[in-house]
C-alpha cells in the first residue's frame, strides 16, 4: 500500500513535466531545408534556485507547521537530536542564477503537438564554461522559421526514444555491505519557446531541478569523524528511476531489500562552528538526489553505517518508528540535521566542550548542563563538592538567620520552580540580596554562597569566557538532572508535601560521568547501597521557614529518586555543587 501510494504521489509531481516535456518522444520528421542555425551565440542558459516553502516538520497526529525534533537513540547509548530543515536558496536572491559548468543537450518540439522534431542536424550539444555554450563538434540545430518550444537537458537527464528518464542514484547490497552507485546528479530540465526569424532572437533556458536534493550535517563536539558514510533508505523512496512520457511514469519500482537510495559521505575533519551551538563542529555530507511527493521520516530513513565519534562507531542506523515527517517535494533542497551528544559533554579548562575520550591535553573542570548557544551562555556543574565534599550550614548565627535574603520567593508548591535560573544573580548581584550585598562576599552570613564562590577546580581556567563558580537555583538543578538523566519531573506529594522528583533513576550512571573525570559522584554509596544525600539551592521558597529548597537524592526503601524538596531551615547542614557559566 505505501509502495502504491508512493507511486501515485510521484506520478503526479511529474505529470506537468511530462505533459510539457515528454510528448517530445513522438518522432515529426521535418525535411532539413538548411532553414536558420541555432548558433552557440543563440543560447543563454541558467538555473533556477531551488524553491522553498514553509520547510517546517509535522506530525501526523496534528499535521501542523510547528518545527519539532525527534530523538534518536545510538546502538553505542549515545543520543542524537535530529531536525529537518528546508534549505531556502532564494533568501539570497530568486532570479535565476548562472549555469554552472557542465554538458547539455538541446533540441526543438513542435509548440502545438509537442512532438519533437527529429531528423538530420536536429540535435546540438554542447558544453558550457564559465557561463558561455559552446557546441560540440558534429552537433547542429537547424530550424525552419517559426515558433518552437526548444527543451534543454543536462546529463543527469536521459534522452530516449520513449522520452526522458531520470535516475536516482542507489546502492547494491552484498553481504552486509553497501557499495555506493552515483546518482547522475542534479537532473535539470528547462523549456523555452521562442520564435526564430531575422537576426535579433534568443533562447533563454532556466533550468528547474527535478529531484529533491538532500544532505545529511552532523552536529557534534569534536573537529573530526572518521571513515563515515551512509545510505537514504528505500523504505519511502520506492522509485529509483522515473520516465517522462505522456501516460505519467514508467519503470518497476525497487521492490528488493537489497538496494536501498542514495548514498552520502561526510568529510573527515571540519573547521567550521555550528551557527547555533557554538562549541561544536558542523559536518556536511554530499548532496542525494531523490524524487520527491514522499514523506521523509528522519528517524527511519536516513543510516550511517560507518564513521567513528567521540571514540566510538556512530552508528545510526534507520530501525526505529517516528511520527515526525516532512513532506519532500521535487525542485525544493533539505538538510537533515543529528546533533550527537556524547554520554557526557565536558567543559574543558580552554573553553570548549567535548567528549573525555577526545580530551587530548585539556582539563575537563564541569559537566556541561545546557549548551552553549550563539544567544545563551552554557552552564556546567563542578565535578566535585565544594568544601571537600563536606555538608555545611547556612551561615553563622545573626541578623541574616530565618529571613527572605534573596528579592524574589517562589511559591511553596513549587508551581514555578523551573523558572528560577537566577543562581549567579543570588550569588553575586547586590540587586538580587535583600540586604544589598555580594553574598559570595560574605562567608560569616552566606557562608554556603562563599563556599560555591571559592570553589577551585584544580586548575587555572584559562579561557575568559568561563565565569565564576556560584550557587545554583532550583531551575538549574531541575535542568541538570534532566541533562543527565534524560528524563523529566514530576508533581507529587508521596515524598512530602510540595516535591517534584524524577523516577527510577540509576546512581552508578548518575555518578559516573563524574568519577570518570576524576571528580565526585553525586551519590555516596555505604556498604552494599545508596545513601540520601541533599545540596542547598540558592533559592527561596514561601513561607520564610521553608527558606531554601533541595536537590535531594532519596534512595530509601529500595526507591531511586531525585527530588526538588521542602529545604532545610537555616540551620540544616547540606552539600554545595557549584555550577558556572561560559
Amino acid at each position: 500500500m505505501k509502495q502504491q501510494k508512493t507511486f501515485s504521489l510521484v506520478a503526479f509531481a511529474l505529470l506537468q513535466a511530462a505533459l510539457l516535456l515528454s510528448s517530445c518522444s513522438s518522432e515529426e520528421n521535418i525535411p532539413a531545408s538548411g532553414g536558420i542555425a541555432v548558433t552557440d551565440a543563440h543560447i543563454n542558459i541558467s538555473v533556477a534556485p531551488f524553491e522553498t516553502s514553509s520547510g517546517k516538520a509535522k506530525t501526523r497526529a496534528g499535521d501542523t507547521d510547528e518545527t519539532k525534533a525527534d530523538t534518536v537513540l545510538l546502538a553505542n547509548g549515545m543520543r542524537a537530536i535530529c531536525t529537518v530543515e528546508e534549505d531556502d536558496e532564494a533568501e539570497q536572491t530568486r532570479a535565476p542564477k548562472p549555469i554552472a559548468d557542465a554538458h547539455y543537450t538541446i533540441y526543438a518540439c513542435d509548440p502545438v503537438t509537442g512532438n519533437r522534431i527529429t531528423g538530420p542536424d536536429k540535435l546540438l550539444k554542447g558544453t558550457v564554461t564559465g557561463g558561455v555554450f559552446q557546441s560540440d563538434a558534429g552537433t547542429r540545430l537547424f530550424l525552419d522559421p517559426g515558433t518552437y518550444k526548444f527543451v534543454c537537458i543536462n546529463d543527469a537527464v536521459e534522452l530516449t526514444n520513449g522520452g526522458l528518464t531520470l535516475d536516482a542514484g542507489y546502492h547494491g547490497k552484498i553481504g552486509t555491505v553497501h557499495t555506493p552507485v552515483a546518482s547522475a546528479g542534479d537532473a535539470q530540465i528547462g523549456v523555452a519557446t521562442e520564435t526564430i526569424s531575422g537576426a535579433n532572437w534568443q533562447v533563454n533556458f532556466v533550468m528547474k531541478h527535478q529531484y529533491a536534493r538532500l544532505r545529511v550535517r552532523i552536529v557534534a563536539y569534536t573537529d573530526h569523524i572518521d571513515n563515515a558514510f551512509g545510505y537514504q533508505n528505500f523504505a519511502h523512496f520506492g522509485y529509483f528511476r522515473a520516465s517522462c512520457t505522456p501516460t505519467g511514469i514508467v519503470g518497476a519500482p525497487i521492490s528488493n531489500s537489497n538496494f536501498v537510495h542514495s548514498g552520502f559521505t561526510l568529510p573527515a575533519t571540519s573547521t567550521t562552528y555550528n551557527k547555533t551551538y557554538v562549541r561544536a563542529h558542523d559536518f556536511y555530507s554530499s548532496y542525494m538526489y531523490i524524487l520527491g511527493s514522499n514523506d521523509f521520516y528522519p528517524k527511519t530513513d536516513i543510516s550511517i553505517e560507518s564513521g567513528n565519534i567521540y571514540g566510538k562507531n556512530m552508528g545510526i542506523n534507520s530501525n526505529s518508528s517516528s511520527t515526525y515527517y516532512v513532506g519532500v517535494k521535487r525542485g525544493h533542497s533539505y538538510t537533515v540535521t543529528y546533533r550527537i551528544l556524547p554520554n557526557a559533554l565536558y567543559l574543558f579548562e580552554d573553553g570548549s566542550c567535548g567528549a573525555l575520550a577526545e580530551k587530548g591535553s585539556r582539563t575537563p573542570i564541569g559537566v556541561v548542563t545546557k549548551e552553549k548557544t550563539n544567544s545563551e551562555e552554557g552552564t556546567a556543574m563542578a565535578l566535585k563538592d565544594a568544601d571537600g565534599g563536606t555538608t555545611i550550614g547556612y551561615g553563622q548565627w545573626g541578623s541574616r538567620m530565618f529571613v527572605y535574603n534573596n528579592t524574589k520567593q517562589y511559591e511553596e508548591d513549587f508551581s514555578d520552580a523551573a523558572d528560577d535560573m537566577d543562581g549567579y544573580k543570588w550569588t553575586y548581584d547586590p540587586a538580587g540580596s535583600a540586604d544589598g550585598t555580594v553574598k559570595a562576599n560574605n562567608n560569616s552570613d552566606y557562608t554556603i554562597f562563599s563556599s560555591a564562590a571559592s570553589y577551585n577546580p584544580g586548575i587555572s581556567p584559562v579561557a575568559p569566557t568561563i565565569g565564576k563558580w556560584y550557587l545554583p537555583a532550583m531551575g538549574e538543578w531541575m535542568q541538570a538532572f534532566t541533562s543527565l538523566t534524560g528524563k523529566t519531573f514530576q508533581q507529587g506529594t508521596a515524598y512530602g508535601s510540595h516535591i517534584l522528583y524524577i523516577d527510577d533513576v540509576d546512581p552508578a550512571k548518575l555518578n559516573k560521568c563524574f568519577e570518570d573525570a576524576g571528580g565526585m559522584g553525586l551519590v555516596r554509596q555505604i556498604g552494599g547501597g545508596y545513601t540520601n544525600r541533599a545540596y542547598w539551592t540558592s533559592s527561596e521558597i514561601k513561607p520564610f521557614y521553608l527558606n531554601h529548597p533541595v536537590a535531594r537524592f532519596d534512595f530509601s526503601g529500595g526507591q531511586y529518586k531525585i527530588c526538588i524538596a521542602i529545604g532545610s531551615k537555616h540551620n540544616g547542614t547540606n552539600l554545595v555543587r557549584p555550577f558556572v557559566h561560559f
